[in-house]
C-alpha cells in the first residue's frame, strides 16, 4: 500500500509582504497539490506564523484563508491534516484561530500538536511528532520516545538536529542530559543516531530554513520562501512517498521557483574592482543591470578595502551615495580602511565620553552641565546660578562680568 504526504514548514506568515507569499503559495504549493490524483495526508512542521499579529494586519485573511484552502484539499482526499507547534517567539499560540473554525467539522481529521504524539495515522503508517518545546531533561522527557528501534514510520518535528543546524543557532538549545542539576528549560537537541534508531523510514524536520538532506534519512525541509541573504539553497516543500509493504520511502522535493533571488557579492582586497573607479563603476553598472532584468531580485555587496587604498573615502561615498534609497541593494564595508576608521571613531568617542561624561549625568541640572562643559573647553568659570539666569533670559550676555 502506497501513502502520498505532503510536508512543507517555515512559512512564517508576516515575514514578507502578503500580496507576494500569497503569489508563492498560490503558484508553487496549491497548484502543485491541484495536479495530484492521490494525497494520504498534509502536515505542516512548524512555523507557519512569523511572529504575534493582531486582526488589523493586512496578512491575517490570507493566513486563514489559506489554511481554509489547505482543510477543503484534505476533505476532498479524506486526508488527515497534522500542525507541528514550532518556535513559540513565532507561534504565539496563534492556532487557536483555527480552534473555533475546525474542531466541530466531522468531515476534518485535523489535530495541532503541542507535546510528543505518536499515532497510526493510517492503516500501517506509524508517525511520532516532536514540537518543540523548552523542558528541563531531553532524557526524561523523551523516554518513552527515544528508546524503540525502527518503531517509527515517519518522524515529524521541529527544531534542531545536532551537526546539522550551525552553532550559533543552538545557543538556546540542550544538548546534554547527564546532568542532575536541571533548574533552567530550554528546547532539546536531537542527535542523527537517535532519531535514525527509532526510525526504520525517514526524519523530516522544520526550524532550520536551509534545505538539507542527510544521507536519504533525515531532512530539513528548509523555509518556503526566501527573505533574507545567505540562503541560496532551493526554497520549498516535500512530496514523500512510502510503500508500507515494501518497507520503501521517497521524496520528491519540489521547488518553489517564484521565492526570490538573493545575491551577495563579495570583493577582496586583490579584486580588479579595487584598482581604479573606472573598474569599481563598471562592476556596479554590471550588478544594477542584473536587478532591473528582475535575475536577481536583491543584491548585497561586501567589500573589504585594504588599509593602503589610494583612495578608499571613494568606495565608501560611492556606495552611499548609489544606493542609499535603493531597498533591493545593500551594503556593506569590512576589514581594512574601514575597520580602522571605526576603530579610531570609537577610541574618539570614548576619550569624548571619558572628558564630557558629566553632559550624559541625569542627576546634574543643565545649568551645572553647562558649567562643566565650559569650564573644560574653554577653562572659563562661570557660575551655574548666572548660567540659569541666562537661560531664563536674565542675562543677555552670558560673558559679562556683571
Amino acid at each position: 500500500m502506497k501513502y502520498h504526504g505532503i510536508l512543507i514548514g517555515d512559512i512564517h506568515f508576516d515575514v514578507i509582504e502578503i500580496e507576494r507569499l500569497k503569489y508563492e503559495l498560490e503558484e508553487s504549493f496549491l497548484s502543485y497539490l491541484n495536479t495530484l490524483e492521490q494525497i494520504d495526508y498534509i502536515c505542516i512542521l512548524g512555523d507557519y506564523f512569523d511572529h504575534k499579529m493582531y486582526l488589523n494586519n493586512s496578512s491575517i485573511a490570507y493566513c486563514v484563508e489559506f489554511m481554509n484552502k489547505l482543510v477543503s484539499i484534505c476533505k476532498k482526499f479524506n486526508a488527515p491534516l497534522r500542525i507541528i507547534y514550532g518556535t513559540e517567539s513565532h507561534e504565539c499560540n496563534q492556532y487557536k484561530i483555527f480552534s473555533s473554525m475546525f474542531n466541530k467539522d466531522k468531515e476534518l481529521n485535523w489535530k495541532i500538536i503541542y507535546q510528543p504524539y505518536e499515532e497510526e495515522l493510517l492503516p500501517g503508517l506509524n508517525i511520532l511528532y516532536l514540537p518543540e518545546e523548552r523542558i528541563y531533561s531531553k532524557k526524561q522527557y523523551y523516554k518513552d520516545y527515544l528508546g524503540n528501534k525502527n518503531k517509527y514510520d515517519y518522524v515529524f518535528g521541529h527544531g534542531i538536529i545536532q551537526a546539522v543546524v550551525p552553532s550559533n543557532m543552538t545557543m538556546d538549545f540542550k544538548d546534554e542530559d547527564d546532568s542532575d542539576n536541571h533548574t533552567k528549560k530550554s528546547a532539546p537537541v536531537f542527535t542523527a543516531k537517535e532519531l535514525s534508531y527509532i526510525c526504520r523510514g525517514q526524519v523530516y524536520f522544520g526550524h532550520y530554513h536551509v534545505n538539507t538532506n542527510i544521507s536519504d534519512k533525515l531532512f530539513y525541509t528548509g523555509s518556503f520562501t526566501r527573505w533574507q541573504h545567505g540562503e541560496n539553497s532551493p526554497k520549498g516543500f516535500y512530496h514523500v512517498i512510502c510503500d508500507i509493504n515494501k518497507d520503501e520511502y521517497k521524496n520528491r522535493f519540489i521547488e518553489n521557483y517564484h521565492a526570490r533571488k538573493y545575491v551577495t557579492m563579495v570583493y577582496g582586497y586583490n579584486d580588479p574592482v579595487m584598482n581604479s573607479e573606472e573598474a569599481l563603476l563598471k562592476e556596479l553598472d554590471k550588478c544594477d543591470k542584473l536587478v532591473k532584468s528582475h535575475d536577481v531580485d536583491f543584491i548585497k555587496f561586501e567589500f573589504n578595502i585594504p588599509e593602503n587604498h589610494p583612495n578608499p573615502q571613494f568606495i565608501v561615498e560611492i556606495l552611499n551615495e548609489r544606493y542609499r534609497y535603493n531597498d533591493n541593494v545593500k551594503t556593506e564595508v569590512v576589514n581594512g580602511y574601514v575597520e580602522k576608521r571605526r576603530n579610531i571613531n570609537k577610541e574618539k568617542l570614548k576619550n569624548t565620553l571619558d572628558e564630557y561624561g558629566m553632559i550624559f549625568d541625569k542627576s546634574l541640572a543643565i545649568e551645572d552641565k553647562l558649567f562643566y562643559y565650559i569650564k573644560k573647553k574653554y577653562d572659563r568659570e562661570i557660575p551655574p546660578v548666572k548660567i540659569d539666569k541666562y537661560i531664563n533670559g536674565l542675562y543677555t550676555d552670558l560673558l559679562s562680568s556683571n
